[in-house]
């Protein structure tokens, strides 16, 4: 290739960024945030959508098949999001819900927050 050892440690080093850069942005992805933590719009509206299905069928009515799914299929996603299909799945069955994921974006976190809280003041025990 005629490439001398500092080529090689160039070519070598440049190699190693992009893969701890593409490792970063996995991790962040998984953990569900995107650039400096955001969270895609579209995963927010999907969780929003599913917590006003999950508190709906709690007062009384049947979780629709599509959001059963949806929590079925968010249980094998990774931390925090499967723990997030957790509570979900906990209010939508009647169940006292577990504690909110501590790991969580902003944006998701107060979705399960006004959640919890519109659970605790429709509790007449507490």
């Amino acid at each position: 290739l005629g490439l001398d050892d500092s080529d090689l440690l160039v070519l070598v080093l440049s190699r190693k960024a992009k893969h701890d850069t593409k490792v970063e942005e996995i991790g962040r992805l998984r953990r569900g945030g995107g650039e400096d933590g955001a969270v895609p719009d579209d995963l927010v509206k999907a969780i929003l959508a599913l917590a006003q299905a999950a508190f709906q069928a709690r007062g009384g009515g049947a979780l629709p098949p599509d959001a059963a799914e949806a929590l079925a299929r968010l249980a094998d996603y990774p931390a925090p999001l499967d723990a997030v299909g957790a509570f979900l799945r906990a209010v939508a069955d009647g169940k006292p819900p577990p504690p909110v994921p501590g790991a969580l974006p902003a944006k998701l976190r107060e979705i399960l927050d006004a959640l919890a809280e519109s659970i605790r003041d429709g509790d007449p025990d507490r």
